[in-house]
């Protein structure tokens, strides 16, 4: 095993959780190697000092204090902006209202595609391209410091220049 590897396992290492033959390995390569000897003695010392710390108990009401913080707070109305909208909504008389105004729109919509005439069909501009209007584009266009002179050429020449 190289150092990488065995870097990578030390925790598994510590907590036996690797095949008989990999504990091995880890073990003759820390026997081995003095950088990764260094690194499983640091590890194992945080490892101690871990332990010796002591979780602290909750206090005995906690859970209580929790319960009734909770409680207020649902009491005194401090909810979410969705069920006080959907309660105001749901209070307000012009629920109906809003009903009927949307089918007569809906309604409106329906019966303007229905018995408008259709659209007058547009039709494009001619396109008018004279043969001066190309000579001039591949006059200007074969002064242009990347311009392809002989393709210019044939275009002048089919322009009639």
């Amino acid at each position: 095993m190289n150092c990488k590897q065995v870097q990578k396992l030390l925790a598994d290492y510590s907590v036996h959780r690797l095949r008989p033959r990999q504990q091995q390995a880890i073990a003759q390569h820390l026997a081995e190697c003095p950088l990764c000897a260094r690194e499983w003695d640091l590890f194992t010392r945080t490892l101690e000092l871990v332990e010796q710390v002591s979780t602290p108990e909750p206090p005995a009401n906690l859970w209580s204090r929790v319960e009734a913080r909770l409680l207020a707070q649902r009491e005194q109305g401090r909810r979410s902006w969705v069920p006080r909208w959907r309660e105001r909504w749901s209070a307000l008389p012009l629920k109906p209202a809003f009903a009927v105004l949307t089918v007569l729109l809906l309604l409106g919509l329906f019966l303007r595609t229905r018995l408008a005439p259709p659209p007058a069909p547009v039709s494009p501009p001619p396109v008018v391209v004279t043969n001066t209007y190309v000579q001039q584009y591949a006059t200007l266009a074969s002064y242009e410091p990347f311009a392809d002179r002989a393709a210019w050429g044939v275009v002048m020449t089919l322009a009639g220049r």
